[in-house]
């Protein structure tokens, strides 16, 4: 799998390669990837460019916002791709580009798009709100330093946009990753990507994949705290202080509390996973393989919630079942129907209390 994403992508990408130990999950954050950003599809590579430099500048993730930027300037040259790579959406002349990310980075207002690109660019969205939180927790620094010579990051950006453009000029066949996991049926929040069959696939996949890994820190209480969070989360960021936090670990008994702090931190505050909550959680006797299990989990389950947030404008009544790899259907899938006011879409329950909120203050890990 490793060469098949130095041959699509141009390079191994670390982000997916931190999920090496966990064969499953690696081949989970593989299809994703690759059947929405890098597969030759109806949207162009630029487009999608700019939806996961506009994501991953929302969470906050430089490692990706550096490296997909940079793919994005190499695509789009000007200062139109420059101010999307710097955060400065709001500076982009180009209306529709702007748009564009705006609609990626806030989940609010209709589509700037055509319906049938819908699939790949929610399917884009999703997979870098999912990558942005694994890259946060397990990897260090963006690849070019910041504190490098300027000449010495001028000529390494230079090269990592020449590398990315022209593997992402190539005509990359869609559907070709989806015989790494087995073919599982659609759950019904994805419904929006049942227009692409390989889009639904690469998701049915790993939806079953992430779901899959046992880990006993993942308890029936954690699940349902984080679904009652995002259930009533907009996607604004906490803020600096705990509050949110300890109130919500509050709901928790002292055992399930490390993992419970990691499960939230990672939905919500990814850049802030740092060793004072892994440290209590290791300490239980967990592994760093219930550790990517957890992560994984909590940030799959976000990245859904978020995919679902860009469906508003969508009506979904294109089709009335779910479908697999192949665009058959799928028999035990279920016909989505919205979920109502106050319930979460992936796991629907009413919730307890509301989600985090912005606030200020300092924090305390």
């Amino acid at each position: 799998m490793h060469e098949e994403t130095e041959r699509d992508f141009g390079m191994l990408a670390p982000p997916v390669a931190l999920h090496t130990p966990s064969p499953p999950l690696l081949a989970a954050t593989w299809i994703m990837l690759r059947e929405t950003l890098l597969a030759t599809g109806q949207m162009t590579r630029g487009d999608k460019e700019a939806i996961a430099s506009a994501v991953s500048q929302a969470n906050s993730c430089p490692y990706c916002v550096q490296v997909h930027g940079t793919a994005l300037h190499a695509l789009l040259p000007g200062p139109d791709s420059a101010a999307l790579a710097g955060g400065a959406a709001d500076s982009v002349a180009d209306p529709r580009l702007r748009a564009l990310a705006r609609w990626a980075a806030t989940g609010r207002g209709p589509a700037p798009l055509d319906p049938g690109h819908l699939p790949e660019a929610i399917g884009t969205a999703a997979t870098f709100h999912y990558l942005n939180r694994m890259v946060n927790i397990f990897l260090g620094p963006p690849p070019i330093p910041a504190d490098a010579p300027a000449a010495v990051r001028r000529v390494a950006t230079l090269l990592m946009g020449r590398t990315l453009r022209q593997h992402a000029l190539r005509h990359q066949e869609p559907g070709r990753s989806l015989d790494l996991l087995p073919s599982a049926p659609l759950p019904p929040d994805l419904h929006w990507a049942r227009r692409t069959p390989t889009v639904a696939g690469a998701f049915a996949r790993a939806a079953a994949a992430i779901d899959a890994p046992a880990t006993p820190a993942l308890t029936p209480s954690i699940r349902a705290l984080l679904h009652e969070r995002l259930a009533v989360w907009d996607g604004t960021p906490p803020g600096l202080a705990t509050t949110w936090l300890d109130t919500a670990l509050a709901e928790l008994s002292p055992q399930d509390r490390p993992a419970g702090r990691l499960v939230l931190l990672t939905a919500f505050a990814s850049y802030r996973v740092a060793e004072p909550a892994v440290l209590p959680f290791l300490r239980l006797g967990r592994t760093p393989d219930d550790l990517l299990a957890l992560t994984s989990w909590a940030a799959f389950t976000t990245a859904r919630h978020a995919a679902t947030r860009l469906t508003d404008g969508e009506t979904g009544t294109d089709a009335a079942g779910t479908e697999d790899a192949t665009g058959r259907a799928a028999p035990s899938a279920v016909a989505p129907e919205p979920a109502p006011a106050g319930q979460c879409p992936v796991h629907p329950r009413t919730p307890s209390e509301p989600g985090p909120a912005p606030d200020s203050g300092t924090s305390s890990g």
